[in-house]
């Protein structure tokens, strides 16, 4: 794990992609440049690397394609310079690159440069992709075959990504993963934002009026809800993925290009630097992805092991099988409530769904609520009234966790806890217009649980659902699909 030095920076961890490229490891000077979504900028390597890059650039071959000098990210320049072999093969010559052996024998023309980077040479150039060549082995066929004696570069643009995490517990994670999936498609590093949290639940909260706003925000080490080493873990070991037609990459490209033409390095690593990248993708149409990066985001280990105390404490009280409720009544979410018409349409409707979801008094319902978190006692004993004819005892984590843990976590750290001891839960109900629930939903889906154990409260009228439906899901859609990569069990 490389640290960024300096101030709140050292809050903000970077991990790095495909490639894993050391010069992120040197304190760079940072330049602006124009501005797509969020800002793009570079940053360009140490005088001394400098210096080997502009002799390289002098040795090249007058007229030759102004990548083909680009240097292997993370290994030292071979003479002739990646992006083409340093000379042509026999015809019939064995490729360098292991499986792909036949294609260039096919093809006849020259081997497969060892450090051959096909996604980066479909990502390059649109017209192969428009030509339907998606995989590594018509990579390798076309640019032995067209590629290297049409001065095609196949190396990637050392690209740096940094985006902001905002809001509640789960924008923040569908921040991160959102994140997570273009740095997939674009190979780039990553850093990793502070955390945030709520002063409390306590306090109004709108999207529609900002001014009225009572919340305030508080950054905190990003390992205060994630395991950043298990995020690193995850990423060291990722293997090889495919390949998607991503119009912001070209935009990188391009100026990338004007800084190579500008007497920058080759090897200049451009900067894009995000807003809070929030539900910014269509999940839907990159669901491998998507659910890869959901699997690899595993959560802070002492919030894990506090969700198992709970869990084991409701076994040793005989219950060993309950279902689940997140509940919206604290006063953040009144807008909610108010929106739906008022508290009592607002119950009924969860009502409607606890009846849906199979909740009875023969089992015991464990609930998700802040009002706990601070003092709303009258409400929690009007919301537990309402809850007993669709529970047979109401559980929640303040009676198995001592007051005193509880008060040094903040409240997304009280809500992580809530949401592992759900996930465990045999049904569940939730809020449509939830992140929370719809995150929960769809991380049950990846620990075996059938999709049509969670039912939603209608929440239409709110207007989230067209935005959750393409931007939310990274569990398989099919109610009887198992996913391809099933998370593993962080409370048990």
């Amino acid at each position: 794990m490389k640290l960024s030095p300096g101030g709140l920076m050292s809050k903000w961890n970077i991990f790095g992609g495909w490639q894993g490229r050391q010069q992120q490891q040197q304190q760079q000077q940072h330049i602006q440049l124009g501005k797509p979504p969020g800002g793009v900028s570079v940053e360009p390597p140490p005088p001394q690397q400098q210096q080997q890059q502009q002799q390289q650039q002098q040795a090249r071959t007058p007229g030759g394609h102004p990548f083909s000098a680009l240097p292997t990210l993370g290994s030292a320049p071979v003479a002739s310079g990646p992006g083409r072999p340093a000379a042509r093969a026999g015809k019939g010559a064995a490729a360098s690159a292991g499986g792909l052996s036949g294609v260039a024998a096919r093809a006849g023309r020259i081997a497969v440069p060892e450090d051959f980077d096909w996604r980066a040479y479909l990502l390059r150039y649109s017209d192969l992709r428009n030509s339907n060549i998606r995989t590594r082995d018509a990579a390798v066929f076309h640019y032995v075959d067209n590629g290297y004696s049409e001065q095609r570069s196949y190396q990637r643009v050392p690209v740096l990504l940094r985006y902001t995490a905002c809001q509640g517990l789960f924008n923040q994670m569908y921040a991160h993963l959102n994140a997570l999936v273009l740095a997939d498609y674009l190979g780039a590093d990553v850093v990793l934002p502070p955390s945030v949290y709520r002063e409390s639940f306590s306090k109004y909260f709108t999207m529609t009026e900002i001014e009225k706003n009572e919340v305030k925000w508080t950054p905190t080490d990003t390992d205060a809800l994630l395991d950043v080493d298990a995020l690193q873990r995850f990423y060291a070991q990722k293997g090889e993925r495919g390949v998607a037609p991503w119009g912001l990459f070209l935009r990188i490209m391009a100026k990338h290009q004007e800084l190579v033409d500008a007497g920058w390095p080759h090897n200049t690593t451009v900067v894009l630097d995000l807003p809070c990248p929030f539900l910014s993708i269509m999940t839907l149409t990159c669901m491998e992805s998507a659910q890869e990066a959901a699997t690899a985001l595993k959560f802070n280990r002492t919030i894990v092991q506090m969700a198992r105390t709970v869990i084991n404490g409701m076994r040793t009280a005989g219950i060993s099988h309950y279902n689940g409720a997140h509940l919206r009544l604290e006063k953040d979410a009144v807008d909610w409530a108010r929106i739906l018409g008022g508290l009592r349409k607002y119950l009924a409707e969860y009502a409607k769904s606890f009846a849906a979801a199979g909740f009875t008094t023969a089992k015991d319902l464990y609930i998700a609520s802040g009002l706990l978190s601070y003092d709303a006692s009258e409400e929690m004993q009007n919301m537990l009234k309402f809850l007993r004819p669709h529970s047979k005892t109401v559980q929640y984590k303040e009676l198995y966790l001592p007051p005193q843990m509880l008060k040094e976590l903040n409240p997304e750290q009280e809500a992580l806890v809530d949401f592992l001891v759900l996930s465990n839960s045999n049904n569940f109900v939730g809020l449509g217009s939830s992140t929370f629930s719809v995150y929960l939903r769809e991380y049950r889906v990846l620990l075996g649980h059938p999709r049509m154990a969670d039912v939603f409260v209608d929440t239409s009228k709110i207007g989230t659902d067209a935005l959750f439906e393409r931007c939310t899901h990274f569990a398989p859609l099919d109610t009887t699909a198992t996913a391809a990569m099933p998370l593993q069990r962080q409370v048990l």
